[in-house]
């Protein structure tokens, strides 16, 4: 009889201490063992760190690692050796990664040189007036100038060749070239008072404007031409176009970041992500406790990270890594094989098992 008290009163105890631990437990922050699962066994089973590169100004771009300070750009080997330098005589310098071509610009001169990967100069040009921006766009290029109050549009083809100039006292925002050549998109934004309002316009190279549409209230942040319409996101939604008219529309509230891949829009807002087809029907959504501010799609993996020092990976949907890095996070990319992430002094490099 003792010694069944004896055990009643120890599984007492034991049942206490096991409570307290629990109610310990569960006053941990989320974050914090979410972190130390992620660090110490998951990171081991998703990634693989393969290489870091120490120094400032480094990048990765279409599978090569690029060196760009005091008006050296310098191509580097996967051991850190150096493959090619090549130095430019800038005032102004910048550097802008093509889908194609490395543009390296003297802003205020107008200079501009495009480079492949094998340093060979692909692109030569003396335009003589400040550049503010350059895009690639189905194989032509597309220079955005600033000058005394008017902005301008010039289109050349892969070769150098001028195929249209346009000019305009509006603000332009966004263009694009069709892949066929013959017509152009751009959006501009007016400023009145307490008012604003954006417009699209497809034009050819004929001065030709085709149609426009305009987007009160909102500002274009990004237009590009899908199958036989116009893809067009604004700070507030998304409307695809054809000749003229919006065919469909979704509304959005603090869009932070986005990305088209393979007939999919991916919108990253604040503490969820939702995946768009082209015709405007969702195809998921998840949601976050935290709130990320950049996304990127490498092959079969989703990454989502911030301007601090946490990222998530998902994979089909669903998270397969929270990762708390060491220090800011200042870009990630990447490609189908490997994971980069940039920070302000150095390159890592992952592999995904």
């Amino acid at each position: 009889m003792n010694e069944n008290r004896k055990i009643h009163k120890g599984f007492k105890i034991f049942l206490l201490v096991f409570i307290a631990f629990i109610l310990i437990i569960a006053r941990l922050n989320k974050d914090d063992i979410i972190h130390t699962y992620s660090k110490n066994s998951k990171l081991e089973k998703v990634l693989n760190k393969e290489k870091e590169y120490n120094g400032k100004d480094l990048y990765y771009c279409n599978s090569e690692f690029i060196k760009w300070e005091n008006n050296l750009i310098t191509f580097m080997s996967e051991d850190g050796s150096n493959k090619w330098i090549k130095e430019f005589d800038f005032i102004d310098p910048y550097i802008l990664f093509g889908e194609e071509n490395i543009f390296v610009i003297d802003k205020s001169t107008g200079d501009i040189f495009g480079l492949n990967s094998n340093g060979e100069t692909t692109l030569r040009l003396q335009s003589g007036k400040p550049v503010f921006n350059i895009k690639e766009s189905n194989k032509n290029i597309i220079i955005h100038y600033k000058e005394n109050g008017v902005e301008s549009l010039e289109i050349l083809n892969d070769k150098g060749k001028r195929l249209h100039i346009l000019s305009t006292e509006d603000k332009i925002l966004t263009y694009s070239t069709w892949e066929d050549g013959s017509n152009y998109i751009y959006s501009t934004i007016k400023v009145e008072g307490s008012n604003l309002s954006s417009k699209l316009y497809l034009d050819t190279f004929e001065n030709k404007n085709k149609y426009s549409v305009e987007f009160p209230n909102e500002i274009i942040i990004y237009t590009e031409f899908f199958s036989d319409g116009i893809l067009v996101i604004t700070d507030s939604g998304i409307y695809y176009t054809e000749s003229g008219e919006i065919k469909w529309s979704k509304d959005y509230q603090s869009i932070k970041d986005f990305k088209i891949l393979k007939n999919k829009i991916y919108m990253l807002c604040d503490k969820y992500m939702e995946v768009i087809s082209m015709d405007g029907k969702s195809l998921s959504k998840v949601t976050y406790e935290e709130s990320y501010d950049k996304i990127n799609i490498l092959d079969k993996y989703i990454i989502l990270y911030g301007s601090n020092d946490f990222l998530v990976i998902l994979q089909e949907g669903k998270e397969v890594l929270k990762y708390n890095t060491e220090d800011i996070i200042k870009n990630i990319t990447g490609d189908d094989s490997k994971m980069v992430i940039s920070y302000e002094d150095k390159l890592e490099v992952y592999s995904f098992k």
